[in-house]
């Protein structure tokens, strides 16, 4: 079975999920999320690197649901 894909919220890149940091959208706040095994509540979305985790303060707000 194949490993599931995700894409950089930042640089659009697709990657398997297990090479991309997950964060979380609790409220305000956005939260890495640093569970191994499930994952925290909230809205979630993955980056690529810590070059794209730097950029988003930039763009935190943009597509909120």
């Amino acid at each position: 079975m194949a490993e599931p894909q995700r894409s950089c919220r930042v640089c659009r890149t697709k990657r398997p999920q297990a090479q991309l940091q997950r964060w979380v959208r609790q409220g305000g706040t956005v939260l890495a999320d640093t569970q191994t095994t499930g994952h925290q509540p909230g809205r979630g979305f993955y980056t690529c690197s810590s070059a794209c985790a730097n950029k988003l303060p930039a763009i935190i707000g943009q597509n909120r649901r």
